[in-house]
């Protein structure tokens, strides 16, 4: 009882032909659920009448009932629980009433005596697994074109198939299980479902995708390691998430226009794909979408492109040259990591988001032994040396980064832009670069390209003079001296003294002249 209501958490006798009471007690409550597991293993159990008013069937409530074989769900019944018919394994007869709008978690799985079903208009979506191998399942009809039927939903209901194999529901080709070879999908199919072909190991030899199918599901082709060709219609608008992961022999893939997303390892481990064109619909290249296709040579990647997730093209070891467009905001770490022979590279200055190490492991690309980054630059205009420093700074190169730094501060080469040179020796103080260290600490100490910080700046200067870096002895010797609490700098004028004649024999100026000073207003008071 709660509230004025019931709910039904189990009968006595537990066997038969069982008729739920609409109401209980002596104040004639009015039933309105059935309890978690309220019948769960009642193997008595042959049929189950339940009243209008019951507005849910919990979970499990009648799992592994094995010998209920009719069941009707009353149109009052809105939600209706994970598991609450599981392996009901002689249930024949169904009638799901028209007030339930979704059916869950594995509600119906493993009702194997199940040959038919009708689904109500209510039902707006359907679940994982919700009727998974119910393998006598041979009709079912959707009365709502706009359900949503989700991955596995009817995964190993293998008596939907028709005469060639395909298991179709509501326009979603859930299964297929026919012989393999040359496939290709009827019209009339509108998405592919996730794991739609996995069991086709090698039997799969290509297949065409008709232009009413608008997605393919995560991992629909995963693991068909003899397809060697794909031909994809206009209509598609996402390739979901590891598609063809794992397809070995695939060679040639055509993805038209329509295609806006390619999703994470949608094509990894593509071993034989050579070539792919990226059409200019797709906006986002997912994460490892194409991780060790080793045989890649050459993509286009087009200019409606704004990201490319991490990983995306490693170990592509056969890719020589890429162009990245301007309109690619985003790049993910090791983008292009382990792509052996990539020789020439280019980047756009208008990056967003960039991550170090975009070309780690791009050995084609690296800097000859003993060359600077500057020396690598060359001679060049300034326009070509950022170039080669952009180029670089994506491999991680804090040298590069810290050039990089100095051209936007300058203005050379680029518009003069402090805040993004604060992010360039921001990556490379973050390496342990002292000049960028020192460099970025005076910005903090300034306020300009970054919120003012004082001791930040110290705690900058701090990093850089501990590798000897003159200029962040200097700044930190003169501070020592006076005193600099603004930025936790206790005054102590031996270490102030000390840090100034480390600068010194560094050979710097401002330091000489500082303890010049000193000496000139003290007298021999300190030395």
């Amino acid at each position: 009882m709660n509230h004025g209501d019931a709910t039904i958490k189990g009968v006595s006798p537990r066997i038969g032909d069982i008729r739920i009471p609409s109401t209980v007690g002596e104040g004639n409550y009015p039933v309105t659920g059935i309890g978690h597991g309220a019948f769960w293993r009642c193997s008595g159990l042959t049929s189950v009448a339940i009243p209008n008013g019951v507005t849910y069937i919990g979970e499990g409530a009648f799992r592994e009932c094995v010998n209920l074989t009719s069941v009707t769900i009353p149109d009052s019944v809105t939600d209706i629980e994970t598991s609450a018919f599981e392996d009901c394994s002689g249930l024949k007869n169904l009638t799901i009433g028209k007030g339930v709008s979704k059916i869950g978690v594995s509600v119906f799985s493993g009702c194997s005596s199940l040959t038919s079903v009708t689904i109500p208009e209510s039902v707006k979506y359907i679940s994982f697994r919700a009727f998974q191998n119910c393998k006598s399942l041979k009709n079912v009809k959707t009365m709502n074109p706009n359900t949503i039927i989700m991955n596995n939903a009817f995964a190993g209901c293998d008596a939907l198939a028709n005469g060639a194999g395909f298991s179709v529901v509501n326009g979603v080709l859930t299964r297929y299980s026919g012989k393999g070879g040359n496939v290709t999908i009827p019209t009339g199919v509108t998405s592919i479902g996730s794991y739609a072909f996995t069991s086709c190991g090698k039997s799969l030899a290509s297949v065409i995708i008709p232009s009413s199918v608008t997605s393919i599901g995560k991992s629909a082709f995963s693991g068909c390691k003899n397809l060697s060709k794909v031909t994809i219609e206009k209509g598609v608008t996402s390739i979901g998430a590891s598609a063809f992961d794992g397809c070995e022999g695939l060679t040639s893939v055509t993805i038209p226009n329509s295609v806006m997303s390619i999703e994470e390892d949608a094509f990894s481990s593509c071993e034989s794909l050579t070539s792919v064109t990226i059409p200019d619909s797709v906006t986002s290249i997912g994460k490892t979408a194409f991780y060790k296709c080793k045989n890649l040579q050459s993509v286009m990647i087009p200019d409606s492109v704004t990201s490319i997730g991490e990983m995306a093209f490693y170990g592509c070891k056969s890719l020589n040259e890429i162009t990245i467009p301007d309109s690619v905001k985003r790049i993910g770490n090791a983008a292009f990591g382990g792509c052996d022979r990539i020789t020439k590279a280019s980047i756009p200055e208008t990056l967003e988001d960039f991550k170090n190490e975009i070309f780690d492991g791009c050995k084609a690309l690296s800097f000859k032994r003993g060359l600077t980054v500057r020396q690598l630059a060359g001679s060049s205009g300034y326009e070509e040396r950022v170039k080669t420093y952009r180029l670089e700074a994506a491999r991680g190169n804090a040298d590069a980064q810290y050039e990089l730094g100095v051209c936007y501060v300058k203005g050379k080469g680029v518009g003069k832009d402090i805040a993004e040179a604060a992010k360039w020796w921001q990556k490379a103080a973050n390496q342990g670069h002292a000049d960028a260290q020192f460099q970025l600490g005076c910005l903090y100490y300034q306020g300009e390209g970054v919120k003012g910080n004082l001791p930040e700046a110290v705690n900058l200067w701090r990093k850089a003079a501990a590798q000897g870096q003159a200029d962040a002895l200097c700044n930190l010797g003169a501070f020592y001296y006076d005193g600099f609490p603004a930025g936790n700098v206790p005054r102590d004028r031996i270490e102030g003294l000390r840090l100034l004649r480390m600068a010194v024999e560094k050979g710097n100026k401002n330091a000489k002249e500082i303890l010049f000073r000193i000496k000139w207003d003290a007298g021999s008071r300190d030395f």
